[in-house]
Parts: structure tokens; C-alpha cells; sequence
């Protein structure tokens, strides 16, 4: 679910929680970015938070979780935000599965926006 996906955004800094959509945190671009076999988003949100905890590929799954979190947040003037914003709101009712994401967004399927996401990441990553 979205929801798991918050532990990519998810900082814990001198005994602090806190999460960051701000200014990108630039590792978990340039690990997206040079990922030669990206996830999909389907996958991502399938994934458990076992997923994003347990090596080899939490931090894989983090990064990915994050950047998602942060082309739907702030790519295009916030274009997708108030379906992120929707989207997570019902998952928070037990509907997390991909295709409410793609209704809240308005797109017809997840894979039509991966190229724009794979996109904002190489640009913000500068690669």
C-alpha cells in the first residue's frame, strides 16, 4: 500500500521522527535514477513494509517509495497532488489497491504516468 510507502519520506535524525516531501533528498534520486530495471508502480504498491525493511531490497523500494511520493506531490505545479491527496485518504478506508490510485489520479492505467515519473527522476537527479 501508499501508506508503506511513506517509509521512503520517513527521517529519523537525532532521536527525531519526521517525514520530508520538501527539497528532494537527492540519494533516493540518484538510486532511482541509475536503477537499470525501475519498479513498476503496481509493484510498489503491492509491496508490504516488509518490503521496505528487510534487506536486500528495502532500500531499493524506499527510494522508489519516495521519488513516487515526490513526481506525485510536486511534478507539473502539483498536477497529481489532489489525486495523491484523495488516494490517500481512501487508503487510509482499506483502498490502497492500484486501481484506486489510478481513479484518484484520473488516468486510465498506472503505466501511463511511469514514463513521466522515470522521467521527473532523471532530471531531478541531474543523470
Amino acid at each position: 500500500a501508499i501508506s508503506d510507502a511513506f517509509a521512503g519520506a520517513y527521517v529519523f535524525e537525532n532521536g527525531e521522527s519526521r517525514w520530508e516531501f520538501g527539497p528532494p533528498l537527492m540519494d533516493y534520486f540518484m538510486y532511482h535514477a541509475k536503477d537499470d530495471e525501475p519498479m513498476s508502480i503496481k509493484k510498489l504498491l503491492g509491496a508490504g513494509l516488509g518490503a521496505y525493511r528487510n534487506p536486500p531490497e528495502a532500500e531499493r523500494y524506499r527510494a522508489q517509495a519516495y521519488t513516487l511520493l515526490h513526481f506525485l506531490s510536486y511534478e507539473a505545479k502539483g498536477k497529481y497532488r489532489e489525486g495523491l491527496t484523495a488516494y490517500l485518504q481512501s487508503s487510509i478506508n482499506g483502498k490502497s489497491a492500484p486501481t484506486h490510485l489510478e481513479k484518484a489520479l484520473g488516468v486510465k492505467d498506472l503505466d501511463e504516468i511511469e514514463k513521466e515519473w522515470l522521467r521527473y527522476v532523471k532530471e531531478v537527479a541531474g543523470v
